[in-house]
């Protein structure tokens, strides 16, 4: 699981979980697709899919096969992403989907709030 936040050039990974590096280029970036969407940007299998087959986070380590991530908001403005990645790719339940909306609004909550997100 990872959270970015993301400018025009670049993504920095502010928690990460299983991936080796701390950023990347916005343009080699799944995230960079995410932010732009309402709702949970999904990929089943980056080999396969024609935005990502040529990545070099595909093709080359951390060799990403699936990918969802949801924008993560404050005032109305996507600010980065909470994602989640694998090696294989995966399908996603209607229940997933569900607990990826949850949890965004948790992390847009905290935010919001001024708050940490573990008191």
């Amino acid at each position: 699981m990872l959270i970015s936040i993301i400018d025009a050039q670049r993504q920095w990974f502010k928690s990460n979980q299983g991936l080796g590096v701390s950023e990347t280029t916005r343009d080699i970036s799944f995230c960079g697709h995410a932010i732009n969407y309402e709702d949970v940007f999904y990929v089943f299998d980056a080999l396969h899919d024609e935005r990502f087959f040529d990545n070099p986070l595909v093709v080359g380590e951390p060799k990403i096969r699936f990918y969802a991530g949801i924008a993560v908001r404050i005032d109305g403005y996507a600010i980065g992403t909470l994602c989640l990645i694998d090696k294989q790719p995966r399908m996603l339940t209607d229940n997933d989907f569900v607990m990826l909306r949850e949890f965004v609004a948790l992390i847009e909550l905290e935010i919001n709030q001024g708050k940490p997100l573990l008191a």
